[in-house]
């Protein structure tokens, strides 16, 4: 009996010592995981970062090569407009070269007559030529064949060369035979269906090119095709949405950065976001409308001048042969001014399409002139004429805008902050949700202590083992055995419940300073987001009044009229 009794008691102290070392390596193998978990954490950080540093790096060579492409291909069809359409070229330099040369007489008659049948024959198809020979035809004196070649021009392209005549008997002084053309050129016209060139008609009226009479004439045809054109519901509609769409060309999207909190711990950041983007539209739309009407036009200082301008512009910005090569010229200079970037160069492209169509309504040429004038070759002055003959669209497509990000924006902005989900709608709700944060850590802390504690089946296995122990004395060396393996497993488990419940206890602990840090931080951004919110939502009123001041007859320029206007 004494000898079982001190095998036992060494047993027992055998266990114990293993026990502690299970511990000891329990202890080790968690700090180890620790080190594993953290080093994890700073590997998924560089990899995020190299993953986008690579996205980043490939974006730029994608942009490189398309950049690279444009300037080979732009080349090209630089080469093709030149190869196909040079001669184009040169009847345009001819025709201010003839008049020109007529106001300083500096070249002989019939040496301009010479050079502008050569060129007919050079350019069998283009409506210039035929109409740079009635030019020096007219020059020269010679009616019958000006007459043949007027007709010739008519019949290759009438609209052009109502205006193309038009224009250059106002150069001379030849008033109605100018308002005849003008007339000419309205009765070929249906409002649904202009040419591009008409566009050198408005800049013609708003430059005060065309005299009192025909400007008034114009103006009159003007309200005249709106009027028209308003009758039908679709063409509203489509104003209204073109308006719409030119209106929404001014948004800018906020940087994530400017609320950063609010962009990560906000499932409602992109609605918020949206709202806040079309509300800066305001800012950017009355900056450059104001950039755009502010100060007074500097016209040509001639007639002489300011006529020759827009036939420059009437004879190379309007030929529809050259149209699907210029078109594609276009886009490939988006994409170097855009330096490779082609999805911002398609976008800016498909807005300026509009304008370079072959025919569109007065609505569209006016809305192209407005907001295309690089597409649409539209002068600053017909620019505001454009603009301000359109107030009511304008006025109307803004207040839709408006209304349309008013009603998005989100009055209730909900937080994540890991699993716990809260609700704000200035910030002003602080001491409410952080309370709600240190109930909901309470519940975490609560359930993970629930479920690591020990259960029956230990307290069973604790008994048995137990039992095993005393019964070593019937036993031997078996019952030890049993009761040990007991034991040991029952220690492992409580050492691991107990450090599990520690851990969780130390974390949640951690957490609850860090919540209320992460939560201050996204009531701070909310209270700043409401802020520039209004203040950007403000400036639509400054946008509605400035839209209301404008009218059409303050835009036009008469400093070439020599008599008064009397307005009636």
């Amino acid at each position: 009996m004494s000898d079982q009794r001190i095998i036992s008691q060494a047993n027992l102290v055998y266990i114990e010592q293993n026990l502690a070392m299970l511990k000891q390596h329990a202890q080790a193998m968690s700090h180890q995981l620790n080190a594993v978990e953290q080093e994890v954490e700073v590997t998924r950080g560089e990899l995020e970062q190299l993953i986008s540093e690579f996205l980043a790096f490939v974006r730029e060579d994608r942009k490189m090569k398309q950049l690279q492409l444009a300037e080979t291909r732009i080349v090209k069809i630089r080469q093709q407009i030149e190869k196909e359409f040079g001669h184009h070229d040169e009847v345009r330099r001819h025709v201010l070269g003839i008049l020109q040369a007529a106001d300083v007489q500096l070249i002989r008659r019939e040496t301009m007559k010479t050079a502008s049948e050569e060129l007919m024959m050079a350019a069998p198809r283009y409506w210039l030529a035929p109409a740079l020979v009635a030019l020096a035809a007219w020059i020269h004196d010679d009616p019958t064949l000006a007459n043949r070649a007027v007709a010739e021009a008519l019949r290759r392209h009438p609209d052009k060369t109502c205006l193309f005549f038009a224009l250059i008997c106002r150069r001379a002084g030849r008033y109605a035979a100018s308002l005849a053309w003008l007339e000419h050129y309205f009765s070929l016209q249906t409002p649904k269906a202009l040419e591009r060139e008409a566009v050198v008609l408005v800049d013609g009226v708003t430059n005060g090119v065309f005299g009192i009479e025909a400007r008034a004439r114009t103006q009159e045809v003007f309200r005249h095709w709106l009027d028209t054109l308003s009758q039908d519901p679709k063409f509203r509609q489509k104003q209204l949405s073109g308006w719409m769409k030119a209106f929404q060309s001014y948004v800018r999207q906020p940087s994530d950065q400017q609320f950063p909190y609010l962009a990560r711990y906000s499932p409602t950041w992109p609605q918020l976001q949206k709202a806040l983007a079309q509300a800066y539209l305001h800012q950017e739309v009355l900056a450059d409308f104001q950039r755009l009407f502010e100060g007074p036009i500097e016209p040509a200082p001639t007639l002489v001048e300011q006529v020759d301008a827009l036939l420059e512009k009437l004879v190379s910005h309007f030929d529809e042969e050259e149209l699907s090569l210029r078109r594609e010229e276009r886009r490939l200079q988006l994409i170097i001014d855009h330096e490779g970037d082609v999805d911002i160069a398609k976008s800016r492209f498909d807005q300026e399409s509009q304008a370079m169509q072959h025919r569109v309504d007065f609505g569209e040429l006016l809305s192209n002139a407005a907001f295309h004038p690089e597409s649409s070759h539209a002068s600053i002055a017909t620019r505001r004429f454009s603009i301000a003959l359109s107030r009511d669209w304008a006025q109307r497509a803004h207040a839709n805008v408006t209304a349309g990000y008013r009603a998005q924006c989100p009055r209730s902005i909900e937080v994540h902050i890991d699993d716990w989900v809260g609700s704000t709608t200035d910030g002003s709700n602080e001491g409410e949700l952080i309370e709600s944060i240190h109930q909901h850590l309470d519940s975490i802390l609560a359930d993970h202590l629930r479920k690591n504690r020990l259960k029956v089946v230990d307290w069973v296995c604790t008994a048995v083992g137990f039992a095993s122990l005393v019964s070593t004395i019937w036993d031997g060396l078996v019952g030890v055995a049993i009761g040990g393996a007991a034991l040991i497993g029952f220690g492992i488990r409580f050492a691991r419940i107990r450090q599990r419940r520690k851990s969780v206890i130390q974390q949640v602990e951690q957490a609850r300073p860090e919540y209320e840090h992460a939560l201050r931080a996204i009531l701070a951004d909310v209270v700043e987001y409401r802020r520039a919110y209004e203040s950007a939502d403000k400036q639509a009123d400054q946008v509605s009044e400035f839209l209301e001041s404008l009218s059409s007859t303050d835009f036009i320029y008469s400093g070439f009229d020599r008599n008064r206007v009397i307005l009636t």
